[in-house]
This record gives C-alpha cells, structure tokens and sequence, in this order.
C-alpha cells in the first residue's frame, strides 16, 4: 500500500516505474486504500462499514462504487444519502466523491436537476434522500451506496431500498456509517450476509491535520475520558446500551488501550479496528 511508505521509500518507488505505470497507479484504489477501506473479498450482500469521522468512509465507498460499476458491470445505482444536500455534497460532489476520483475518461457525468450521474460506459446511478423513503418505492437497482444510515431519520427508506435491490445476479449495497446503537445498525450487523469493516480516525491520521487528531482524541489533564457518543466518532465503535460507568465500559473495548501520561495530559490511543 503506496499511502503507507515512509516519504523515502515513496518517492524512490515513484523515480523508478514509468509514466505509463504511474497513471495507471494513480487511480487504482488498490495501491492507495488502507485494507480495511478495501471492499471485502467473498460473498456478501451488504458491505457495512463501520467507521470514525475522519477515517475515509466518503472514498471507500465511492471507490466501491466505481469498481462495481467498471469492473462488476452494475447499471443501476442507488447513492442514498440522509439528504438531498448530502448526496449531491458528500456522495457526488465532494472532494471524495464520485465526480473526484478515477481516471478523468471513466468518470460520469452528472445532472443535478435529474440527480443522475451517467458513466461513459451506460452505467446510470440515481441520487435519493432518506427523508423522501417513497421515491425509493419503484426503481430497481442492481447497486447502491447508503451513506450514515445511523442518521437517517425514516429507517423504512431501507425497506423500500432493498425491495427494489433486485436486478442482476448477485445485487450488492455498501454502508458507510459512524456508529451509533440504534436498530438498523444492530440488524445489519446480525445479518449473516453483511461483510463488517471497523476502523477509527487514528487509522487515517497520516492524512489528517494534527489539531483536528488534537481534537478528538486529547484527554483533559483531569482524567475524564470522552463520552460514548464521541468516542464513536473517533474509534468506529458501537456504543453501549448500558449504564455502566464511562471508565468500567472503555476498559473493556478491544481495540483501545490505556490512557497513557503525555506533556499534554494523556491521549486515547485506538490501536487497532475491532
């Protein structure tokens, strides 16, 4: 994974392969993506991501996408999003979007006003807001992106997604979401045909700004660790239920280890996805 090499290493990779290797190298997610923003091998009908704020959620999804609809032969995508706003800012136009990434040949074009992007190659994806679950009542797809459904406000736009997820062979939707312990999200994770990826922000900090790692991840000099709520942001992980203490509850998360002393007054530290 090139995104991982030290400066060095990169750059003396990068002085030896030849032009025709580099663009090809460019836009191939496989040579830049972390494995765990990499879609799952196997066979799986739902591919949850479960994830940080800051992790890469927006590009592994996308990047899902672009290789269903180049290397896959899907023709009909749904990019479903908690709102419109969402799916044309996040989704489609963002600086991880669907419009951002590929070769500049292969990507689609879009129609806002008929909230169609259109691949060179026929492939037609549709934009749908949770908040509207009706419009997903007719049109079938053989794809889709759902984008933090842990925020959707009407979880029946699930409902009518999957009733129309039925074309093709083997119709496949990526979830990209921040967790929250919410039915939906417990659901996908018991369905036996849902493939689960987690990951926290500290994953991606290479690509972050230290004030914003600074942000999340800083414990106060007191000794008070973050909420459960906030944490999820951070680790990817599924808050609990229950009332136990915040400090009894984080001890017992894998994937955590513990606070350590710092100039700064500690930092909590996911040291791996769980």
């Amino acid at each position: 994974m090139l995104a991982s090499l030290p400066p060095e290493q990169l750059a003396a990779f990068l002085k030896q392969t030849s032009d025709r290797e580099l663009e090809a190298i460019e836009h191939d997610w496989g040579w830049w993506g972390r494995p765990n923003q990499q879609a799952p091998k196997g066979d799986w009908r739902t591919w949850l991501l479960l994830a940080g704020r800051g992790f890469g959620k927006t590009r592994s999804g996308a990047e899902c996408i672009r290789d269903q609809v180049i290397h896959h032969g899907r023709r009909r995508i749904a990019l479903v999003a908690p709102t419109a706003a969402d799916a044309r800012d996040v989704m489609v136009e963002g600086e991880s979007g669907l419009l951002a990434i590929g070769p500049p040949q292969q990507r689609p074009q879009y129609e806002p006003t008929k909230r169609r992007l259109t691949w060179p190659n026929g492939a037609i994806a549709t934009t749908y807001s949770a908040d509207e679950p009706e419009r997903l009542r007719g049109p079938q797809h053989d794809a889709a992106w759902c984008d933090e459904i842990a925020s959707w406000r009407y979880p029946e736009a699930w409902d009518m997604l999957m009733f129309g997820l039925r074309l093709g062979n083997d119709p496949r939707v990526v979830v990209t979401t921040t967790p929250k312990p919410i039915k939906i999200i417990r659901e996908l994770i018991a369905d036996p045909t849902t493939a689960i990826t987690r990951g926290s922000t500290y994953d991606n900090r290479a690509n972050l700004a230290p004030a914003f790692l600074q942000e999340l991840v800083l414990i106060p000099p007191s000794g008070q660790f973050r909420a459960p709520a906030r944490r999820s942001q951070e680790g990817g992980e599924l808050p609990s239920a229950t009332r136990a203490p915040i400090r009894t509850r984080l001890s017992d998360r894998r994937g955590w280890v513990s606070t350590k002393a710092s100039q700064s007054g500690g930092i909590l530290v996911p040291v791996r996805p769980f």
